[in-house]
This record gives C-alpha cells, sequence and structure tokens, in this order.
C-alpha cells in the first residue's frame, strides 16, 4: 500500500491492513502483493475508482484473456476479501459503525482468532440502513441479521445455515 493510500485511509482499517499483511506467510507475502498491485494498476489505466462486483468483473474477464483459468483462480483468490457464513451471521449491532459515509464492521468471533475488519462503502449503506429501519423493535438480541418470513421480520436471529439458503435464493 502506497503512501497516499494510507494518508486518505482511516486509522483503524489501517491497522486491520497492516494485521492482515502479517497473517500471509513470508514466503506468499509477495506473490499476493503482485497479484494486488497488478490489479491497483488495472484500475489506475482504466479510471476506476471502486471495487464494485462489475469492476472486478472486467478486470478477471481481461486477465481470463491472457491466462489459464487455473491462473486466473489463483489471482482471485489472492486478492478476494470474504467472510465466512458463520462470522458474518454473529456480527451485532454493536459491531458496527456509521460514519455516514463508511460502515465499519467488525468481526470478533472468527476462525483463526484473529479479529477483522470490513467495509461497506456509501453504494450501499442505504441497504443497511433501510435494514435497520425494518428491523424488529423488540428485538431481543443484539445481533444483526434477523428472519424475514411472509412478508415482515421476526423475533429470530438468521444462523448460518438460513444465510446460505438466502444466498442461493
Amino acid at each position: 500500500m502506497s503512501d497516499s493510500e494510507f494518508s486518505l485511509t482511516p486509522p483503524e482499517l489501517v491497522e486491520a491492513k497492516v494485521t492482515s499483511q502479517k497473517l500471509l506467510p513470508a514466503k506468499s507475502r509477495k506473490i499476493y502483493q503482485t497479484a494486488y498491485s497488478r490489479l491497483m494498476e488495472w484500475k489506475m489505466k482504466k479510471t476506476c475508482s471502486s471495487f464494485s462486483e462489475t469492476v472486478l468483473l472486467a478486470y478477471f474477464s481481461e486477465l481470463a484473456q491472457q491466462q489459464k483459468p487455473s491462473t486466473v483462480w489463483s489471482n482471485y483468490s489472492m486478492i478476494k476479501r470474504a467472510c465466512r457464513i458463520c462470522e458474518i451471521s454473529q456480527v451485532t449491532l454493536d459491531d458496527i459503525e456509521d460514519s455516514g459515509t463508511l460502515l465499519i464492521g467488525k468481526l470478533k468471533q472468527t476462525k483463526n482468532d484473529v479479529n477483522r475488519r470490513f467495509v461497506v462503502t456509501e453504494e450501499y449503506i442505504k441497504f443497511y440502513r433501510m435494514y435497520i429501519a425494518l428491523r424488529p423493535a423488540a428485538a431481543k438480541d443484539r445481533r444483526l441479521f434477523y428472519a424475514y418470513r411472509n412478508g415482515i421480520y421476526i423475533n429470530q436471529v438468521v444462523g448460518k445455515i438460513s444465510f446460505i439458503r438466502y444466498l442461493k435464493q
């Protein structure tokens, strides 16, 4: 990450980035950083300012024209930043910080016992706020995600199996 990127990044996210870099094995770190650098160079060349799904699909489509599918998959694996379903289902209201233009989320109960952070950009904040407005007022649990059945939210948290079902729909 360049100095200019650090200066534009909130301090708590810089800390998360530095921590995540320490998690990479020393042997692999350079390869992962090269894959990320290639993506960033491509973004600059295309004058893209976001990491939207469309931007990433365009990037990997271009890679697929130049590389074997296994190489493209390897690059995708190095670049992606994903959360496990069981980690997302445990997110509470206290784990989400709404800064106005960004949502900063914390994953505390992770598989490898390392707290992680994620960011929701401005284009998706409206969905979070809509969801919070519809969340049951009498919710008994601080967990963020509640079940939605037959057009209404019910007082039951969403577990990992339900998340998988929702994603398949």
